[in-house]
């Protein structure tokens, strides 16, 4: 449903997807409401943690597209 209205975008060349603002917004409160935010916001740095320990400087264009949302989990 939320692609027939475009507030989820996903491109296949790179395995990526945009989501609209609103979403993001609405899912933050749902986090928020659940309780769950911190918990979610610890997987999600774990998970980026791994990506950059474990890289190369070969993929600094893959890690400069990851930087906003670390950046958003540290917030």
């Amino acid at each position: 449903m939320l692609k027939v209205f475009s507030f989820i975008i996903t491109s296949i060349e790179d395995k990526t997807f945009n989501m609209h603002r609103l979403v993001q917004l609405v899912t933050q409160k749902w986090l928020i409401i659940e309780k769950m935010a911190k918990v979610r916001a610890e997987e999600a740095l774990l998970i980026l943690l791994d990506l950059y320990l474990y890289g190369s400087y070969k993929n600094r264009e893959v890690y400069n597209k990851y930087l906003p949302y670390i950046y958003a989990v540290l917030n």
